[in-house]
């Protein structure tokens, strides 16, 4: 006989407090080039085809995961074609 961990949904609530409040991410000073914010990307963390377009998971500087995915043709991959060329070189079966 199998016991299940399971409780019905209307125990659960809403949290009140953020309780961890003191490890967000601290934001780091962009570089400005050309009058416009730049940020270093560390690393491409994985890539995918989402509605028709090349998206990466990137590694910023100076912080922790970042969820979100990218678009491969926004201006934030614009310096940066050594590090997502080494990423497909590494990742031969990842979306290009």
């Amino acid at each position: 006989m199998y016991v299940h961990d399971v409780f019905h949904s209307d125990l659960l609530r809403s949290v009140i407090d953020d309780l961890l409040s003191d490890q967000k991410n601290e934001f780091s000073d962009s570089i400005v080039i050309n009058d416009e914010d730049e940020w270093k990307i560390d690393d491409i963390l994985n890539s995918r085809w989402y509605q028709r377009q090349l998206q990466y998971k990137v590694k910023w500087n100076d912080y922790d995961n970042d969820l979100n995915w990218y678009n491969a043709d926004d201006d934030k991959f614009m310096n940066t074609q050594k590090i997502i060329d080494d990423f497909h070189i590494w990742y031969l079966n990842k979306s290009r």
